[in-house]
């Protein structure tokens, strides 16, 4: 029965390729045809084998769902894909409703589109269909489209940026309908803005060399201003921050520096514009010394077409299968444990399964000869050989990336790469599937034809499903967990061992579902699965009036916690006379701990404070703060960051209210310790005395500001520290809510 599952959908598929390639059906039907072929492959590989299919990056941006200032937060990739996800929401009953449904429309929405900017830029309806059944070859496109992550829009943008350039001539559409679509694409995924502007530049940079010299000049300009405006209004869009300082992190990685987010955002702006601009002055005067390179072009096209016509072709053969081998050894080797977990240290299924991507590049590299033979390139295929260099750029990159953790890796830039080359040279590889259908002399090897072409697809479908038995591979959803989901809210922990995949994508679907996955701890039980155990979520909302009412039962003795230096806790224990203050072990949280029930203030931040670490781990705090801003539902503020940790002039500070284990507490954090100090003070001053005035309250923003040039001792970070929080300094409430 199991052999079912792959036999029926290798015969639909089967089917369908033999409509599109034998050409007899119409455009229309073709399309239709593809659009269902594609749809299904997204359904089959989401949906079979008894589990929900999902990867790391997409069960990332899912988890976002939970969060309704992820744009405040969230460290993305680009803005577009999961604003449409919590736009459309609403239409579906679970999370995982939504992402089956929006890649399966995503991949009827990649057929239409593509087949528009193939016929763009001059193909036939007929080539253009075949070139689409051709993407299903590889696991590739299917990777690209299946997956809900900004990449599957931005990919899908950059080819319409591509056919509006190789289509318009320089003029107010080009650079109107140019400057939109760029920005849409930089909002959309920041990587593919990078590599469609290096593969545009590259492609207009030859054109303007051996081309048509004027008008592909203007267009280069157009270009230029289009990607130059676009960058410019992302780095002034407000909550770019986050995109911006992940990429900050990875420059300073890769040429070990150490550049501010300002400070890269400014020299990213500056350097494109220098660069782009330079080059253009540099392209402008290099055609009348061409000459001498054009002559030695053409004559080293003429060997290659001699040598190609006499030696044997099967040399040719073994030497593009050589070049596609070593290139994937190179990446195999940057990914070996990653992919020898996943075949499960089996050569032999590594070898099957990439059967597809390996027939791929060797009819692509076979086209390429032709081309070269014929002296014929179209845009696409000179848009394809400008990506392998580029795609080789990304591969050396790849070396030079920081090692990331067990979930994040960083050394598979050349798949990214060749996610983009793909539907760039797919025209050329169904220009030569056109051919063979055509030149078959009998029906029967037309059929074989399609035949081979099905047994791929099925194939490359496979390799992408991660079959179960053939694949180590548990980044999954489970039927129980996506039922339980919607319906119980709590703490999830396995009955069972969990590996770090399952363990993460199950937590960030969780997370979706306003819940949280545990691996080491269970409270009192709500209910009991197979696989799970679900417990109450341990916290709550509390008002800062209701602590209040709850502190009077204790006569305002509250237990203080603070991390960090005695010193400074002791600072804090003065404010509160009668108060209890409890040491705190920097790894370990007594929150929850049976003797512990009276009301508890914590003072500090994640790194000083365990309690404040756990708070944050299991998402109870509602308002964000970071090294030099804070963000809640509603606002952002932000402060310079300082030259120097401990010469401070201003800061932020959050107070919280909130139940956690059935614990009330209030706990006072700040950007920096005089900020800290700075919210202890204005809460034992001016919100303390008076807490039935906070009734509706749950967390207040304050600003500190240095103003009468004075320190307390213990906010003195050096013995020389002028700079720092005194009671004679400004504080000012920025929000409650």
């Amino acid at each position: 029965m199991e052999w079912i599952g792959v036999i029926l959908p290798f015969l639909a598929i089967l089917a369908a390729v033999y409509i599109v390639s034998s050409g007899e059906a119409g455009r229309k039907i073709s399309l239709l045809v593809l659009s269902v072929l594609s749809a299904g492959v997204v359904l089959y590989v989401r949906l079979s084998f008894g589990r929900y299919f999902t990867t790391i990056d997409e069960s990332y941006y899912v988890s976002l769902l939970g969060d309704p200032r992820w744009y405040r937060t969230s460290i993305v990739s680009g803005y577009v894909t999961p604003f449409l996800l919590h736009v459309f929401r609403s239409l579906f009953a679970t999370p995982v409703d939504e992402v089956v449904w929006y890649s399966a429309i995503a991949a009827v929405v990649y057929i239409l589109l593509i087949f528009w900017v193939y016929k763009a830029v001059g193909l036939s309806s007929r080539h253009s269909l075949i070139s689409l059944l051709i993407l299903l070859m590889t696991p590739l496109y299917i990777w690209s489209v299946i997956q809900v992550r900004p990449q599957q829009a931005g990919l899908l943008v950059g080819l319409l940026i591509i056919a509006l350039f190789v289509r318009l001539k320089p003029g107010k559409a080009l650079f109107f309908g140019g400057s939109a679509l760029y920005v849409l694409l930089v909002f959309s995924h920041v990587l593919s803005f990078i590599v469609y502007s290096l593969l545009l530049v590259s492609y207009l940079s030859v054109l303007v060399l051996f081309g048509e010299e004027m008008a592909y000049r203007k267009k280069y300009l157009v270009l230029a201003g289009s990607v130059i405006l676009s960058w410019i209004v992302f780095l002034l869009f407000p909550y770019s921050r986050p995109i911006l300082k992940n990429m900050t992190w990875l420059f300073n990685n890769l040429f070990h520096v150490g550049l501010s987010v300002k400070a890269f955002s400014a020299l990213s702006a500056g350097m494109l514009v220098i660069l782009l601009l330079g080059w253009y002055l540099i392209l402008i005067h290099i055609p009348g010394r061409l000459t001498g390179t054009l002559s030695a072009i053409v004559g080293s096209m003429e060997k290659v077409e001699d040598a190609y016509r006499r030696v044997d072709h099967k040399l040719f053969a073994l030497l593009a299968l050589m070049l596609v081998f070593g290139v994937l050894y190179v990446q195999f080797m940057l990914g070996a444990q990653v992919y020898a977990r996943v075949y499960q240290g089996s050569p032999l299924a590594l070898l099957l399964f990439q059967m597809g991507n390996l027939v791929f590049a060797l009819l692509y590299l076979r086209g390429v000869f032709l081309s070269t033979i014929r002296g014929r390139f179209g845009d696409l295929e000179l848009l394809s050989l400008l990506m392998i260099p580029i795609a080789g750029a990304f591969l050396l990159v790849s070396f030079f990336m920081p090692r990331g953790n067990g979930i994040w890796g960083f050394h598979n830039w050349l798949i990214r790469a060749l996610q983009y080359f793909v539907p760039l040279a797919a025209p050329l590889v169904g220009r030569q599937i056109m051919e063979d259908v055509d030149s078959a002399n009998i029906e029967w090897e037309r059929v074989l034809v399609s035949v081979f072409l099905a047994l791929i697809i099925m194939i490359s479908v496979l390799n992408t499903a991660r079959i179960p038995g053939v694949y180590d591979y548990d980044a999954v959803w489970s039927h129980e967990l996506v039922e339980l989901c919607g319906d119980f809210g709590g703490i999830y922990v396995p009955r069972g061992e969990s590996s770090l995949y399952s363990s993460f994508v199950e937590n960030n679907l969780l997370k979706a579902c306003g819940n949280g996955l545990s691996l080491d701890e269970r409270g009192p039980l709500v209910v009991s699965s197979d696989g799970f155990y679900i417990s109450p979520t341990r916290y709550s909302t509390l008002t800062i009036g209701e602590f209040g009412g709850l502190a009077s039962d204790y006569a305002g003795r509250l237990v203080v916690m603070s991390g960090g230096d005695a010193f400074r806790s002791s600072y804090v224990v003065s404010l509160l006379p009668g108060s209890v203050f409890l040491p705190l072990d920097p790894d370990d949280c007594p929150l929850g701990k049976p003797w512990l029930s009276r009301p508890v203030l914590l003072i500090g931040g994640p790194v000083s404070n365990p309690c404040t670490r756990e708070l944050e781990k299991v998402g109870a705090l509602k308002v964000g703060l970071g090294n030099n801003y804070v963000t809640t539902l509603h606002s952002a503020y932000s402060i310079p960051a300082p030259e120097k940790w401990w010469d401070v002039r201003e800061g932020l500070f959050v107070i919280h209210s909130l139940r956690y284990k059935g614990v009330p507490i209030l706990l006072v954090e700040g950007t920096n310790l005089d900020a800290t100090l700075a919210g202890v003070y204005y809460l034992m001053n001016a919100v303390y005395p008076r807490m039935g005035y906070y009734g509706s309250v749950h967390y207040i923003v304050g600003k500190w500001e240095e103003t009468d040039g004075m320190v307390i001792d213990a906010a003195k970070g050096v013995p020389t520290d002028t700079n720092g929080f005194s009671p004679g300094d400004r504080i000012t409430v920025l929000e409650t809510g």
